[in-house]
């Protein structure tokens, strides 16, 4: 959250809000509320370009971003392949990574590409369930198939899931998708 100067005062300010145990050290001007830490600190050489600016202040930056976002994970999808979450909560927005059609107790992926489609919105189900919320709080989907001719096929799976108003989506070919699935899907959802 930036502050705006003082009278009087022609540096800017950038106010950081993080939890204590954040701070390798406690930075200057700390003042300690209920459970929080706010320092303020000047933003030396901080312009227009995002090339210019203080390691400090990126870092506190990213410090204060990365305080806001939670995990979501649930048990009934499918662990990540990688280095990533499930699901980001941030500010009320839940970013899903995408789910491929795996089912979460083998870990492997279901045959075709209709029952890679169910799969894939099961598992996403899963997800957002672990944030609370399903897929009526979806705004926005995309869609990555390993094969365009399945588009009327998917398309069809994806409207038994779906009602009115639906989300925003893309849908795109992918030249090759993880574990060579046939479908890849993911979602935003908003906290109502």
């Amino acid at each position: 959250m930036f502050a705006p100067p003082s009278t009087g005062d022609s540096r800017r300010r950038l106010r950081v809000t993080a939890d204590p145990g954040r701070w390798g050290a406690r930075p200057p001007e700390v003042r300690t509320g209920a459970d929080r830490t706010q320092a303020e600190l000047p933003l030396v050489g901080l312009g227009s370009s995002t090339s210019d600016h203080t390691p400090i202040a990126g870092a506190l930056i990213e410090m204060e971003v990365r305080g806001r976002m939670k995990p979501v994970y649930s048990k009934q999808a499918p662990a990540a392949l990688g280095p990533y979450s499930q699901a980001i909560e941030a500010d009320g927005v839940v970013y899903s990574s995408g789910q491929l059609g795996l089912d979460p107790e083998t870990g492997e992926l279901v045959a075709g590409v209709e029952a890679q489609a169910h799969q894939v919105m099961h598992n996403l189900e899963a997800v957002l369930s672990a944030a609370g919320l399903d897929l009526a709080h979806v705004a926005k989907t995309t869609i990555y198939l390993a094969d365009m001719a399945d588009f009327a096929t998917v398309n069809a799976i994806y409207a038994e899931y779906f009602a009115e108003p639906y989300p925003a989506r893309s849908t795109v070919q992918a030249a090759r998708l993880p574990k060579d699935a046939l479908i890849e899907v993911d979602v935003v959802a908003l906290r109502p």
